[in-house]
């Protein structure tokens, strides 16, 4: 977000620039705000991560960077995923914006298929040299909704091609039984 020290920020703007802008200084404010230090935060994550019943979850800073004790799986994120879009659907709106502006800079969701795929509604990219170029896509046609996960793909096009094919596979061969 090219935020400032010491610059004041509404909640509202920090979490679109998490969202939109995968801004990790906003991630960083946000996460002292509400904890009081990054080290709160993570205390906080971890728990929730347990409350969830992620196996495989592990968070060491907010962002999500590197680090040996920091980790996830694509079956735990699918989850957090799915508890955000149920238990926050007015949150969950957020991720389907496409551009986000702030200190006279605008900048693009980095989730290239809201772009290409007008049944995508969120969710969040990532990148890192360690885990690659990740991407929890979700998408509703007609009344499904299905979540894919990609991780460790070598560019943006290969995490996006792989998510658009997992939703296009999903949509085509699959349905909802009540």
């Amino acid at each position: 977000m090219f935020i400032k020290a010491g610059e004041k920020i509404p909640v509202q703007a920090l979490i679109q620039g998490v969202i939109v802008a995968s801004g990790n200084d906003a991630t960083v404010a946000l996460a002292e705000h509400v904890a009081g230090s990054d080290t709160g935060f993570v205390s906080l994550m971890n728990i929730a991560a347990q409350q969830l019943h992620l196996q495989h979850s592990h968070f060491t800073n907010p962002p999500g960077l590197p680090g040996p004790a920091h980790t996830s799986s694509a079956q735990d994120l699918a989850t957090i995923a799915q508890q955000l879009i149920t238990r926050f659907p007015t949150l969950y709106t957020g991720y389907r914006q496409k551009w986000f502006s702030y200190n006279h800079v605008r900048q693009p969701n980095r989730n290239r298929l809201l772009w290409l795929d007008p049944s995508v509604d969120g969710l969040k990219t990532g990148h890192t040299s360690t885990a690659g170029y990740c991407l929890v896509a979700s998408a509703q046609r007609q009344k499904m909704r299905l979540i894919s996960v990609v991780l460790g793909a070598h560019s943006d096009a290969e995490r996006n091609a792989a998510s658009q094919q997992l939703l296009n596979y999903g949509f085509r061969f699959f349905h909802t039984v009540k």
